[in-house]
């Protein structure tokens, strides 16, 4: 049985991701970071004993794997925490800065890490195929655009998976990354799309988000597969072996 830690239990996607878990016949709960560590909480996800604490050191003391969702200022502390213990850590985070990948690249030499600003394995085959297409279209008259579109609740813009979406496109072309449109209304889950605008003709890779719980999934799925991985830098990509 595997135990997974969560950070940012609280949290919406934090309790989708709690009751996949407590499901799962090969993985549980183990521990859950709460400000208030003496909350219970195994009656709300199968009645299972799942142990809490308010420091995310008590956690990952606690688990094999750690899913962490929480935000960018804890997750640098979080990647220090992989290093230190040799414990998986699958960071589903966004808005990180450049110190924090720093970290992470760093910490990776240690432990197991996976940056994965969107945990859907759909939305990753189409970065894939961004990239793909963005090489095939290099040297022709094709302007490349992504939109970016998510409820009006949402903080950062452009969103961490538009700006993973740029650094495939421009990886796959070697140009700087296209230009980001983002949107912020109502109740939208997540649309992205990769526009290759020609001369009379246009081609829309899309990727549409109609239920959030594909994150909570891919996200457990990710952590499932990173902790049988040695120490290392991983995106969602090296899981589905569609490679950079």
């Amino acid at each position: 049985m595997l135990r997974v830690g969560l950070l940012g239990y609280s949290g919406r996607m934090g309790q989708q991701i709690a009751d996949i878990l407590s499901a799962g016949p090969d993985v549980t709960l183990s521990a859950a970071q709460l400000r208030n560590a003496s909350t219970q909480i195994a009656a709300q996800h199968g009645g299972d004993a799942v142990a809490t604490a308010a420091d995310a050191a008590a956690i990952f003391a606690q688990s094999d794997v750690v899913i962490d969702f929480t935000l960018p200022a804890a997750t640098t502390a979080h990647v220090q925490l992989a290093a230190a213990t040799g414990k998986a850590l699958m960071c589903g985070t966004t808005g990180w800065d450049q110190t924090t990948q720093s970290l992470a690249r760093e910490a990776s030499s240690h432990a197991a890490i996976m940056l994965a600003p969107n945990t859907s394995l759909s939305l990753a085959l189409t970065a894939h195929l961004s990239r793909i297409a963005a090489g095939l279209l290099r040297g022709y008259d094709y302007d490349i655009a992504i939109t970016d579109e998510h409820h009006r609740m949402k903080k950062d813009a452009p969103s961490g998976t538009a700006k993973f979406l740029a650094e495939q496109v421009a990886a796959g072309n070697g140009k700087p990354q296209p230009p980001i449109s983002s949107v912020r209304a109502g109740h939208i889950v997540g649309e992205h799309a990769v526009i290759f605008a020609g001369e009379g003709e246009v081609i829309r890779l899309h990727h549409s988000v109609t239920d959030r719980r594909i994150f909570a999934r891919g996200a457990v799925q990710a952590a499932q597969w990173l902790s049988r991985q040695k120490p290392g830098l991983y995106t969602l990509n090296e899981m589905l072996g569609i490679g950079g």
